[in-house]
């Protein structure tokens, strides 16, 4: 049960970037604004710190003993 816990918080960690690398594949002057736009860099480290967040929480979660 847990390495199912875990495979699951791999995926759900890894598909924002995953995602945000083939917009930016497909459409570089779309997604190029999170780095040029200082209002969206804001929001971009926001981002990142729920993702830390959401990552510390999911691997508490996943840890435990039987």
């Amino acid at each position: 049960m847990s390495s199912e816990g875990r495979a699951s918080a791999m995926i759900i960690g890894c598909l924002p970037f995953i995602m945000f690398a083939i917009i930016y594949a497909m459409n570089a002057d779309y997604a190029s604004i999170f780095f040029t736009d200082t209002r969206a860099m804001i929001v971009l480290f926001g981002a990142l710190i729920w993702m830390g967040i959401g990552g510390f929480i999911i691997s508490k979660m996943i840890s435990f003993e039987i």
